[in-house]
């Protein structure tokens, strides 16, 4: 197969440009109130720390908000859940963000599904992948990581040998045996080309 050169850079560009003017026709439409996206980082792995760090940046280049949470590695299930509970009830989060993977101790599905679907951004609750996977798109925002790899590789013209393998996801995981893939796949963020790695 040929090789070809991608420029991610300028197509996160294209997306952020996009969603700048989709966050800006939601303030108008919520009364000047901008969108927050709340993340939530359990322990203090290096690698979750640089994602969650890189979706604040995001969230600041499209003209949103990022409301951080930070919990320590010793964090129970119970504690939790009551912070997903808050996040729920704050009218002023529109999206909740639990990074992936938490500390052993923690029931990460249960976590997952404490999530409220509308503000289920990552598509991680099983009912919210599960109408995302039927095509209800307007259910949920589907899983992001999954989304972008998908369109990414959608630009390129072998993109079905390409997809072969590639999505992952917290929900995928835990439904269908691990598989490896000898395809590169790269994610757009930050406005660059990361390598994704781990991709089972």
């Amino acid at each position: 197969m040929a090789g070809m050169i991608l420029d991610g850079k300028a197509y996160s560009q294209e997306i952020e440009k996009d969603l700048s003017v989709r966050v800006l026709k939601i303030k108008e439409k919520n009364g000047g109130r901008t969108p927050i996206l709340a993340t939530i980082l359990v322990g203090d792995d290096p690698a979750s720390a640089t994602y969650v760090k890189m979706k604040g940046n995001a969230c600041k280049r499209v003209g949103m908000e990022s409301v951080k949470v930070v919990m320590p590695a010793t964090t129970t299930t119970a504690e939790l859940l009551v912070k997903i509970d808050e996040l729920n009830a704050n009218p002023d989060v529109q999206g909740i963000l639990l990074q992936h993977p938490a500390p052993k101790q923690i029931d990460e599905r249960q976590c997952f599904e404490r999530i409220a679907l509308s503000k289920d951004v990552d598509g991680v609750t099983m009912l919210g992948f599960g109408r995302m996977a039927m095509g209800e798109r307007e259910a949920t925002s589907g899983p992001i990581a999954v989304n972008s790899r998908r369109s990414w590789v959608g630009r390129r013209p072998d993109r079905d040998d390409a997809r072969r393998g590639m999505d992952r996801h917290p929900v995928v995981d835990g439904l269908v045996p691990a598989r490896r893939t000898e395809e590169a796949v790269v994610l757009i963020d930050d406005a660059e080309l990361q390598p994704v790695r781990g991709l089972r």
